[in-house]
């Protein structure tokens, strides 16, 4: 997703594309180079505070900031990692980039379609609103609330959590980016043809396939098409959208809706 976005907005954006290990980003860049794309790697782990400064640094050396898409995202691994990169690190991006960004720019947060699977009334909106004001009560609840969930379900779990926290919070960044004419949005894809499911294990594979075709469309989404709608919501033709998510997932949500 991010690969393709890039190839869109590179068409009016230098781009700089960001992620632990920057030797993964070098083909990416590359390709983008051969496509006339003014494009960089740079190294940044969005769970370390400082790391994203040193980014936003760096790229206010370059220019003004005029756009930013937080796609960073894991889905599995430990309950710790997948709070740190999805939740934690939405937070560091967003807080620190508000500071940055031009007037009239947008954020764009990455969220998922699992964060709609959360039921609304068992979600731990205290421990959210944490995110505000203390950090590290912040992590320290949410391992706590996690702790009670059982172990075969507790990555899946965090992760569509996480995303939710991400829906929850791109409406408080939007309220503090407002004054400014910032807007800051999220979109939440459904099942796409990504690495995250062509990489995964058989089964693992096989179920998501199996459940993005459950959809109103009956079929897996192409990266290149929510990659035009992240287009679409960072550009200037979308300057009154604000503060919302957009659920961007060949209507899984409302087939299950449908079958309760």
């Amino acid at each position: 997703m991010g690969f393709e976005t890039a190839k869109l907005v590179g068409k009016t954006h230098t781009v700089f594309l960001c992620g632990r290990t920057v030797e993964k980003l070098h083909n990416a860049v590359d390709g983008l180079k051969e496509l006339g794309i003014d494009a960089e790697a740079y190294a940044c782990d969005v769970s370390d505070r400082k790391t994203v400064e040193k980014l936003a640094d760096y790229a206010e050396g370059k220019g003004k900031i005029k756009t930013v898409i937080n796609a960073a995202g894991i889905a599995s691994g430990t309950v710790k990692n997948i709070f740190a990169v999805n939740a934690l690190g939405t937070v560091n991006v967003n807080e620190v980039f508000l500071e940055r960004i031009q007037d009239y720019g947008c954020i764009l947060n990455i969220a998922s379609v699992s964060g709609y699977m959360m039921d609304e009334n068992g979600t731990p909106y205290d421990i959210f609103r944490l995110a505000l004001t203390d950090k590290e009560a912040f992590a320290t609840e949410w391992l706590k609330w996690m702790a009670a969930v059982p172990v075969a379900y507790a990555a899946g779990t965090t992760y569509a959590l996480a995303k939710k926290f991400v829906q929850w919070y791109t409406r408080r960044a939007a309220v503090k980016g407002g004054a400014r004419n910032i807007r800051v949005v999220s979109i939440s894809p459904g099942t796409f043809v990504t690495p995250m499911v062509t990489n995964s294990t058989e089964a693992d594979r096989k179920q998501s396939e199996e459940f993005g075709k459950r959809n109103a469309l009956k079929r897996l989404g192409d990266p290149v098409e929510i990659a035009r709608m992240i287009t679409f919501m960072v550009s200037d033709e979308c300057s009154y959208l604000t503060g919302t998510d957009v659920l961007y997932d060949g209507g899984i949500v409302a087939c299950l809706e449908q079958e309760k």
